[in-house]
């Protein structure tokens, strides 16, 4: 029989103890226990000599570089990029594969908008032009080309703003906001999500209602003189708000967001409540960012 317990440094008291009454019966039990844990945890329990110690080390370049390789199907992406994810991630085996995927996946999207801004500046399609402007900026922003993302979204947003045309706009200024965060520009991130809400009370276009809360919440504690009381009803509002519209992921990222408020604030057990309700609904998409994350959100709640 193999038993495994991962994360072992977020592992409450009670679990600990059980797993040293295991670890004690592994010599007359038919099985193969293995432990992980970061190295900052420290066992309780003594070495025993049916024990074995494997320690897995950062990432080398080398080591790096080949699995950064692997992960775009075999193909060399540019080496700025290559040394971009190496200074980045630390040799950290997971921050290497999310780091190289987003920036593949912000990569696609630069090219299908440009493909979108060509084609409809050859067939002469003003409102399509704009959304691949957007698009293009962000991708660009996602790139760590922050400036020049960031101007060109407001571009494109200038002239989609000239057509008259309200579709979608709330969902492009959480972009431009998301964009601006990721750049250090709180106050302007903050602007663009109090029009994006202002535009879903004018057209009732809500289906990012939430996420915009969401995202206004953790604006509101990036800035300096922390505004907690605002954040909070952010989170509470994008909660809500979720719940009515019956849209599980986006309630899940409201949970996380507001139970990492309450974990500052000391109330872990209303956290990991409310947290678990929501994570016990899911049945699948468990190797998904979101869900991983609220899995070890609740480990530290725990």
């Amino acid at each position: 029989m193999l038993v495994v317990y991962e994360d072992l440094h977020w592992a409450d008291p009670s679990t600990i103890e059980s797993i040293g009454l295991l670890v004690e019966q592994v010599p007359t039990a038919p099985m193969l226990t293995v432990l992980i844990f970061r190295p900052q945890f420290v066992p309780p329990w003594p070495n025993r000599s049916h024990m074995t110690p494997i320690t897995l080390n950062r990432l080398e370049r080398p080591q790096v570089e080949a699995m950064i390789t692997k992960l775009g199907g075999g193909e060399a992406l540019p080496a700025e990029v290559v040394q971009y994810i190496v200074a980045r991630t630390d040799g950290v085996p997971l921050y290497v594969e999310e780091l190289t995927k987003m920036l593949m996946e912000s990569d696609l999207l630069q090219e299908r908008a440009e493909a979108l801004i060509a084609l409809s500046t050859e067939h002469g399609f003003p409102h399509w032009l704009t959304y691949g402007t957007i698009l293009r900026g962000w991708a660009l922003a996602a790139q760590e080309e922050g400036a020049e993302g960031i101007a060109q979204m407001r571009r494109g947003l200038a002239i989609y703003r000239k057509t008259g045309a309200e579709l979608h706009l709330p969902y492009f200024l959480g972009l431009l906001a998301d964009a601006d965060a990721k750049a250090g520009k709180i106050e302007e991130g903050l602007v663009a999500l109090n029009e994006a809400l202002d535009t879903i009370k004018k057209t009732g276009e809500r289906h990012g209602e939430a996420e915009l809360n969401r995202g206004k919440g953790e604006l509101l504690l990036m800035q300096q003189g922390q505004k907690v009381e605002e954040a909070e009803e952010c989170f509470r509002k994008a909660l809500d708000t979720a719940r009515r519209q019956q849209a599980k992921s986006l309630e899940l990222r409201a949970a996380m967001s507001l139970s990492r408020l309450w974990q500052q604030q000391g109330k872990q057990k209303e956290a990991r409540q409310m947290l678990a309700e929501i994570y016990d609904w899911f049945t699948e998409g468990f190797d998904t960012a979101d869900l991983q994350e609220a899995k070890a959100l609740l480990e530290e709640l725990a």
